[in-house]
């Protein structure tokens, strides 16, 4: 019922497109070989992103202005290619120090991978997925999963809810 409320685009989804705005160029101008930080720290501090802990994307925005490889690891993520492969050499080249535990480097990860295609990369955030996990009676991800797996896997869940969905509304 919630999705079919007339503001539900305007509630839940506009503001979302609008928070990663800055990371589209960022992300284009390290393509080009301008000057990204910038854009990069407003796709993380602005009015709109409610997807990422402010605590953990400051500690991020702080090791990307102290770093001189932090330029690799956002070429890493925003690269072409699989996602997977993308997420882990990310991952590589973030210290885990700057990022905490799995779900929280994903968050990073997930909310960066936004710039690609907001539609297609959702931000992943760890409680919300393992509610709806729980709730819909399906396995959480593998003891060990790497980052990108556990990312895998929840594209994969809301693949499955989505085609769920279709299938009773038909």
């Amino acid at each position: 019922k919630f999705y079919e409320s007339p503001t539900f685009d305007a509630d839940e989804r506009d503001y979302k497109f609008k928070a990663v705005e800055p990371l589209e160029k960022a992300k284009a101008a390290l393509a080009e070989g301008n000057e990204w930080r910038p854009s990069l720290r407003t796709g993380f501090q602005n009015s709109h992103n409610n997807l990422t802990d402010w605590r953990v994307h400051d500690r991020f925005l702080t090791w990307i202005d102290a770093d001189g490889s932090s330029e690799a690891a956002l070429a890493a993520i925003w690269g072409e290619g699989d996602i997977a492969p993308r997420i882990d050499a990310f991952l590589d080249l973030v210290p885990a120090s700057e990022l905490g535990a799995v779900g929280a480097k994903l968050n990073i990860a997930s909310y960066l991978l936004m710039a690609d295609d907001a539609t297609q990369c959702p931000t992943y955030k760890p409680q919300p997925f393992k509610r709806a996990r729980d709730l819909a009676q399906m396995p959480s991800p593998a003891a060990g999963a790497s980052p990108s797996e556990v990312y895998l896997g929840a594209l994969n869940f809301l693949d499955r809810a989505y085609l769920l969905r279709a299938e009773s509304a038909a």
